[in-house]
């Protein structure tokens, strides 16, 4: 039985930023240097100080590969053993500390100097830390990994705020696992723990405490090659609710060992968990009982659509601070790569392209014919000026303003349907959601 439950091996994570000291050994220098590790979610930086002379400066000022260092190794001031990977030095400073003569014990003077202390900061693609010291590039056959919105996924809870706290007891139920086969000789093992609370009369008040999901293969492997199906499954989540879901920590096993691992990416703004329960389009217990073909089918999709899928969840993390333009553009793209994929071969344009994914999907995405033709027409019009560099002399025809917001609200829940339509997850839920979307949108009033 595998311990199913994530176990950093210290508190911080890929949400919390932290700066800390340590003892640091540089590629090719035989001694130790001090040195700062700051971590601020999406840089992992490192700065030494070591004292030099006169030749060591100019050298690294001509120089500036001696800058570069694959991997640099450390131990923290917590006793943890890190390993940076792929450094590279982006900043280098010499500070010059002039000191006068001065007195010893017995009167005598000691001549003065210069001082030179080196200040080089480098950036490092990847950062893994473990109790014990982490080998060059590690590999793993097990990754353990936390996502935002997990919890709320699974709802195993029903709220009751009538519960006297007299006669309440608690009970922790441990982390229970549910293993399934994936393509690719890939496994993944769901697994939670919950506290319930019970009074009189007998209510249940369950709260989950822990949830992991666990990748698993046959053979070692570096973080990289787990990335994209750790990703596939941050897309299914974001399928489930409305809000952005992104890993939160990485461990990766070795035996009983653990190495944290803080891949270098972007970390995009966290949900609350009211949010998340607002947003939910669909939770783990509406499929658990065909949780395990549900999820094989997204994996299966996620290879056969991921330009696609790359472009629309992409899309859906990167909101804030986009232009309208580049979004509706976006999910443009995503539609045609969707079509694409589903009809390899097919040669149409970008209106014929909309007309068949429309005519596939049983959901009245479009008040009626009229609204529809006019989506199409439009979503053509302004994929072409917008792509093609704002065609001169195409304006008028281009939706703009609160239109062009209203066009790609209407392209993403197209979009989302193409993606649910072939999901397993039957068809009143699926039929449901997208209800529950196009009234969203129907009733957003624009400035």
């Amino acid at each position: 039985m595998i311990d199913a439950t994530p176990a950093p091996v210290s508190e911080g994570s890929v949400l919390a930023a932290f700066d800390l000291i340590g003892v640091w050994a540089l590629p090719g220098s035989g001694a130790l240097h001090s040195g700062r590790l700051s971590y601020d979610k999406n840089d992992i930086i490192l700065t030494i100080m070591e004292l030099a002379n006169v030749e060591t400066a100019f050298q690294k000022m001509t120089d500036p590969a001696s800058e570069t260092a694959d991997t640099i190794r450390g131990v923290i001031e917590t006793g943890e053993h890190v390993l940076l990977d792929r450094c590279f030095g982006f900043k280098s400073q010499f500070i010059m500390n002039h000191s006068e003569p001065w007195p010893d014990h017995e009167g005598n003077k000691v001549p003065g100097g210069v001082t030179t202390i080196r200040r080089t900061t480098y950036r490092a693609k990847a950062m893994y830390v473990s109790k014990a010291p982490v080998p060059d590039r590690p590999t793993s056959a097990r990754v353990s990994v936390s996502y935002t919105s997990l919890f709320t996924w699974m709802n195993n809870y029903a709220i009751n705020t009538n519960i006297g706290m007299d006669s309440t007891t608690i009970t922790f139920a441990p982390p229970r696992p549910r293993k399934i086969s994936l393509p690719d000789g890939l496994s993944l093992t769901l697994s939670y723990g919950h506290t319930i609370r019970q009074g009189i009369p007998k209510k249940e008040f369950v709260v989950p405490q822990s949830a992991s999901i666990i990748f698993e293969t046959s053979s070692l492997a570096e973080i990289e090659w787990f990335r994209p199906h750790i990703i596939a499954f941050a897309n299914f989540l974001m399928m489930g609710t409305m809000l952005p879901v992104q890993p939160e920590t990485y461990v990766m096993w070795r035996g009983k060992d653990a190495i944290m691992a803080f891949p270098n990416y972007v970390i995009y703004s966290i949900p609350s968990k009211e949010e998340d329960l607002l947003g939910m389009r669909f939770n783990y217990q509406q499929i658990a009982g065909s949780f395990d073909d549900v999820l094989r089918h997204w994996f299966t999709m996620s290879k056969k659509y991921e330009k696609s899928m790359q472009l629309y969840f992409q899309t859906r993390l990167m909101t804030e601070g986009r232009d309208a333009e580049v979004r509706f553009l976006r999910l443009a793209q995503a539609l045609e790569a969707f079509h694409r994929a589903k009809y390899p071969g097919a040669e149409r344009s970008i209106c014929r392209m909309l007309e068949d994914i429309v005519h596939e999907l049983p959901y009245n995405i479009f008040p009626g014919q009229k609204e529809r033709s006019s989506f199409i027409a439009g979503m053509s019009a302004a994929r072409n000026y917008f792509s093609h560099g704002f065609l001169p002399n195409k304006e008028q025809s281009v939706p703009m303003g609160n239109d062009l917001s209203r066009m790609t609200e209407r392209a993403e829940i197209l979009l989302y349907g193409s993606y649910l339509h072939e999901l397993e997850i039957g068809d009143e839920l699926k039929a449901s959601i997208v209800k529950k979307m196009v009234r969203r949108v129907n009733s957003i009033e624009y400035l």
